[in-house]
């Protein structure tokens, strides 16, 4: 019996020894737990606050202004991302699903797409991905700046949403939006058959905002068929230069009182990236449909380049009378050379006198349209003025036409003039020093 009672009471002891080192285990790891925690939010605040310091888009504060090869889509935000997946791994997604899924807010935009870019580059985790992913399905594909955030996941993961979005196009002209953009970028040749035939499927509403999102959709096909045209060993460039143009177009601010200014600023950010391959411009000039704001990118680009190899696309442009045709002129009259004059001149030959189909009725109003704004637009350049110099003394073209074309190139040199003079002459009064302060 007292063996019994000792037996009993030594098991005891053992059990309440064992749960004591199983509380201090669980305490340990809480703690543990818990100091990991804090380092992740301690962290994530620090690259928050730094982050901060360019927290304006287009911030022109001495200091403050985003290094131009940071403006495109998200790319800011990836150096601070790394850094937070390489010390963190995955063990953030929870801490990162929380910042994402907290109400939308102005002054919470930083943390939100911190989190979101971080959730991307730890993707190659199935955590991360299906978090991110999962993200921008429940949200019916409406953020834009979450899908966004998909191009700098692994190419697996956004081609894998690309599809997921592509099924739900049936019944979501945002699901169209989404799988456009990405399979543009990272869809592979059998999907392309897929996307346009959503495309051409009966629309959802009829609304501008669908027929806006077909015609865009229509453009992104166009890009993955022109990627999947190159030669293999051309495509990961060619893809490369795309994604930096299509985060370029969707890194705009929603104000369209500022978009003009904001494409000019993300432009600057493109050229950043480095000099855009001709044949992706050549490409991207000749694709039909393409958007307004990327055809304007992409003519901006071809200017700065000085491409003149592409003269004969330019023209083509203007022919086509695309409708940013305007462009492609400026750019042949700002390369000025004898072949990018001629490119132009072809363009507007000696009138006829009589116009007998439609085919000529419609090139005759292209014809009027070019010199219309040739001889009536406030641009200057020195190209403009060898042009119309000599058009104005060119005996095929009539005595009224040849007037129109010398007006035209005296204005043109007249602003030029002005245009080259000190900021601090009077323009007005024909020069001489600005009228001291008062």
């Amino acid at each position: 019996m007292k063996d019994n009672i000792v037996a009993l009471i030594w098991g005891s002891v053992c059990i309440a020894l064992v749960l004591a080192a199983s509380l201090l285990a669980l305490a340990a790891a809480e703690g543990a737990v818990e100091e990991v925690s804090g380092s992740l939010t301690h962290d994530f605040d620090a690259a928050v606050a730094r982050l901060q310091l360019t927290r304006s888009n287009i911030s022109k504060t001495p200091g403050h202004e985003i290094a131009p090869e940071l403006r495109l889509g998200l790319d800011r935000y990836v150096a601070e991302a790394e850094k937070l997946a390489k010390t963190h791994g995955q063990a953030a997604t929870n801490f990162l699903q929380t910042i994402i899924m907290e109400p939308a807010h102005p002054r919470r935009s930083i943390p939100r797409e911190l989190a979101l870019v971080t959730l991307a580059v730890l993707a190659d985790h199935d955590s991360a991905a299906r978090t991110l992913t999962r993200y921008v399905i429940d949200g019916g594909f409406h953020d834009q700046t979450a899908l966004i955030a998909v191009t700098y996941a692994p190419p697996a993961v956004a081609r894998s949403l690309g599809r997921e979005a592509l099924e739900a196009s049936s019944h979501s002209y945002r699901a169209l939006a989404a799988a456009g953009a990405l399979l543009r970028l990272f869809g592979e040749p059998a999907d392309a058959e897929g996307l346009r035939q959503a495309i051409a499927a009966p629309p959802i509403s009829q609304t501008n905002i669908e027929a806006g999102i077909r015609s865009t959709a229509s453009s992104d096909l166009v890009a993955m068929q022109q990627r999947h045209r190159r030669p293999p060993s051309e495509r990961a460039a060619w893809a490369e230069q795309d994604r930096a143009v299509w985060r370029a177009i969707h890194s705009q601010w929603p104000d369209y009182h500022a978009k003009e200014s904001n494409l000019r600023y993300v432009h600057r950010g493109l050229l950043a990236h480095g000099r855009l391959r001709t044949d992706y411009l050549k490409d991207r000039l000749g694709a039909s449909p393409i958007t307004l704001d990327e055809f304007r990118l992409i003519i901006w680009t071809v200017k700065e380049q000085r491409e003149t190899t592409l003269n004969p696309e330019l023209g083509e442009v203007i022919a086509g009378q695309h409708d940013g045709w305007t462009g492609a002129l400026e750019t042949l009259l700002s390369f000025g050379t004898p072949d990018a004059l001629e490119t132009i001149k072809r363009l507007i030959p000696p009138p006829a006198r009589q116009v007998r189909d439609a085919a000529a009725k419609a090139e005759a109003d292209r014809r009027a349209r070019i010199v219309d704004y040739l001889t009536k637009s406030m641009s200057v350049s020195h190209g403009k003025v060898l042009l119309l110099t000599e058009l104005s003394a060119d005996p095929a073209y009539t005595t009224q036409e040849r007037a129109v074309f010398a007006i035209a190139r005296k204005n043109s040199q007249v602003r030029m003039e002005l245009l080259s003079r000190p900021t601090g002459s009077n323009s007005i009064m024909g020069g001489g020093p600005a009228p001291p302060d008062r």
